[in-house]
């Protein structure tokens, strides 16, 4: 069907009752085993069709025919009746394992309809590509398939091909949305949501755009009908993004880009074999997005996932330490990525914003509007908590989720409370480091100078936050090669790491999370930052002046604390390493000591007792 001057090669009709056209008339085929069989060929043109599959569009599922002699039988039938409408007979061919019919755009409304959504999506002005669209729905003429007496088709093909209908009717919308015709939108919503009145991405286009044109009541009126018919009609929950849009619109945010435009899965493209006469719906979207260029943490991967999927029915905990920089959100998210086929849903919710914690009610009811009223095999990453309290509340507010809790504060006393399993996240190996650094340059900017690129992984301590600005720094200079990098860094690396503004200030980013410690937590970490030395034990030694952070707080086992939030390395029992990195970023002038304090020296000597703790489980 390549030769369009030749009149024996007509159009074929799917997008309506099963027609064929014969000159310059659309002439309907009546319901026969032939017709079946020509519907399972034009719904799969230019592939091969299983002779399995035509078996079962024509006779259905539970006939026990000779499938190969009826099939010969049948397309000597069809091959007949297009030769009575002038069609010839050579437009099927048999092929290895079953036929192809073989058809172009001209040939076939389906192909057509195809290749005019294609083409529009590719056009720069707004109303060229509705006039695509247009044209493309245009080709739609009731029904799909209607005089066909196919089961298996109608099943399992004719729904996949009303969704690429569907499809196309939402790329108007998104373009009228992009272009500021909002108005417009709105008009070609209200008659498709009364057309489809369970259409979810109907419905929640419909909501987007009353609430960019603010009617927010009405907004938030069709979620309420849309959640409403789910449950009474269907029995389903609200999916997350219909939770996402009716939070952000009880908020005021703005209203969010416009969906809608996404490849949604074709006939064609969404089974490998037309024989596939069902389509298993994917997972719905966990919410979850993996960092990018996240490598490595195969061990801590491996101890997390273990934790969660260990027991199921017993909701796990589970507290991620470490400095900060060092990974853990990103650590978190990937786990919860590993683990969607035991908890579907996942959330990240963060429990601090604009520098601030969050209330606990503002958290509990983001998590129910975004989740539902069961958690019942639901993961929450509660990420940044500060407060113990605050996670135990929403804990028990949220009864039978999940959760790995972020932290860099010391929030150990979940362990008691909740049978927390801890974690701490350690530095990446330089084998990590080089991989990440690759992962976000290009394995081509750092392989030819290989000593440069240990230089940088030098630099970077191992801590993902510290190579990530290393490698924007590269990413804005992309004529810097890795060496001039590292001279460029040699001088005083936080320093040039804290000077591109306070959002990418390494500096301002330790000292803002030393703040957040308790307060003589806060004063042994400024201690220890001032210290020439790194290393420390039981005999260590300390001046006056360096003593002086610890005056007004608790000294009861705080560097066991420390490490186990992450600010500190137990290298050896009772023998501590303070990291060079953080010492640098929180070096103080320690100003003029009070006099008026006595017993210094034994105040410095119980930071290093180490008390009984709990038996907290720390992850490797």
């Amino acid at each position: 069907m390549t030769d369009q001057s030749n009149a024996c090669r007509p159009t074929f009709r799917v997008l309506g009752a099963l027609s064929v056209q014969v000159e310059g008339e659309y002439v309907a085929l009546p319901a026969c085993k032939p017709g079946n069989m020509l519907a399972g060929l034009l719904v799969s043109p230019n592939e091969v069709t299983s002779n399995d599959f035509l078996s079962r569009v024509v006779w259905s599922d539970d006939s026990d025919v000779d499938t190969r002699a009826a099939l010969r039988t049948c397309t000597t039938r069809l091959r007949k009746l297009l030769l009575r409408h002038n069609l010839g007979d050579e437009l099927i061919e048999t092929v290895p394992g079953g036929y192809r019919l073989k058809a172009g755009p001209a040939d076939l409304d389906l192909l057509r309809f195809r290749e005019l959504v294609a083409t529009s999506v590719r056009m720069a002005d707004a109303d060229e590509q509705l006039t695509m669209l247009r044209d493309a729905l245009n080709l739609w003429n009731g029904p799909v398939l209607c005089n066909v007496d196919s089961e298996v088709l109608h099943r399992g093909v004719v729904p996949l091909l009303e969704e690429e209908r569907l499809q196309a009717l939402e790329r108007v919308i998104a373009v009228f949305r992009a272009n500021g015709h909002d108005n417009a939108a709105l008009a070609e919503l209200q008659q498709l949501t009364r057309t489809y009145e369970g259409h979810e991405r109907f419905a929640l286009r419909l909501a987007e755009t009353l609430h960019a044109v603010g009617r927010r009541e009405d907004a938030l009126a069709e979620c309420r009908r849309i959640k409403g018919y789910l449950d009474d009609e269907l029995g389903l929950e609200p999916t997350q993004e219909l939770r996402e849009l009716e939070v952000a619109i009880l908020r005021g945010e703005s209203s969010r880009p416009v969906a809608g435009s996404e490849a949604i899965p074709t006939a064609e493209d969404a089974v490998e074999d037309p024989a596939e006469e069902a389509i298993e719906a994917a997972p719905t979207s966990s919410g979850i997005a993996v960092q990018s260029g996240f490598v490595g943490r195969e061990d801590s991967l491996a101890a997390l996932t273990g934790v969660l999927t260990a027991n199921p029915g017993a909701p796990a905990l589970i507290l991620v330490t470490g400095a900060p920089g060092i990974g853990k959100t990103a650590l978190a998210t990937a786990v919860a990525g590993r683990v969607k086929s035991t908890y579907p849903t996942a959330e990240v919710v963060a429990l601090r914003t604009g520098g601030r914690a969050r209330p606990t009610d503002e958290v509990l009811e983001e998590v129910r509007f975004r989740v539902g009223s069961s958690y019942q095999r639901v993961l929450l990453v509660l990420d940044d908590a500060g407060d113990e309290g605050q996670v135990a509340e929403i804990l028990n507010g949220l009864a039978g989720a999940a959760a790995l809790v972020t932290a860099s504060v010391d929030l150990l006393g979940l362990v008691r409370s909740h049978g927390a399993f801890v974690h701490r996240v350690r530095p990446m190996t330089d084998a990590e480091a080089f991989a990440l650094l690759c992962s976000l340059l290009g394995d081509d900017r750092l392989v030819e100078d290989l000593t440069s690129a240990h230089e940088l992984v030098r630099n970077g301590w191992g801590n993902p936050l510290v190579l990530r600005m290393i490698a924007t720094l590269m990413q804005v200079r992309p004529s810097w090669s890795a060496q001039q990098c590292v001279a460029w860094l040699s001088d005083d690396p936080v320093l040039r790491l804290s000077s591109a503004g306070e959002s990418m200030s390494l500096l301002k980013i330790y000292q803002q999370a030393s703040d957040r410690l308790a307060p003589e937590l806060r004063d042994t970490v400024e201690l220890l930052a001032n210290r020439p030395e790194r290393t420390l034990d039981r005999k260590s030694s300390f001046s006056k002046t360096q003593a002086r952070g610890l005056l007004n707080g608790s000294t009861d086992s705080l560097l066991p604390r420390l490490v186990a939030m992450g600010w500190l390395d137990e290298v050896s029992p009772d023998t501590f390493h303070f990291d060079r990195m953080i010492a640098h970023c929180l070096q103080v002038d320690t100003g003029p000591l009070d006099t008026n304090t006595t017993d210094l020296a034994s105040r410095v000597t119980n930071v290093f007792a180490l008390a009984p703790t709990e038996n907290t489980k720390e992850g490797a």
